[in-house]
């Protein structure tokens, strides 16, 4: 027998499964495209400025993990992983990304903070969905 959590739907906020597909992609290439402008050049940021930044990472990875485990049919283990995975990839390709654009440089930290994020969401969504099965 399948345990609830195989069972659960995920709420689709009334839009189909291509669409949550387009989001995420164009959510994904934002993500890119901001991610991939050099820095602007004779300024440079205050720690609080820098702070803020790396701090960016969570809200900016828990947004696509969000949306990414909405192009699964159903909230189970196969979809939080595969979500899990493509998002934290995603981040690590992103910062390679980076190693190539003059003034940006990749960082673990960034990565780690993405992971942050997803593990977040992740977290605030299992939750949702054990609250809406009691």
């Amino acid at each position: 027998m399948k345990s609830a959590m195989n069972t659960t739907r995920i709420h689709h906020l009334k839009l189909n499964k291509i669409s949550w597909f387009f989001l995420t992609v164009v959510y994904m290439l934002v993500l890119i495209y901001v991610s991939t402008r050099p820095a602007t050049t004779g300024h440079t940021p205050s720690t609080a400025e820098q702070v803020a930044h790396n701090l960016c990472h969570i809200p900016a990875y828990a947004i696509l993990f969000f949306l990414l485990i909405h192009c699964f049919t159903a909230f189970d283990f196969f979809a939080q992983i595969s979500a899990m995975s493509i998002s934290i990839l995603f981040g690590a390709f992103n910062e390679f990304l980076q190693s190539f654009i003059p003034s940006r440089m990749a960082s673990l930290s960034d990565i780690i903070l993405n992971a942050v994020g997803v593990g977040l969401m992740l977290w605030f969504m299992i939750k949702q969905s054990n609250k809406a099965r009691a």
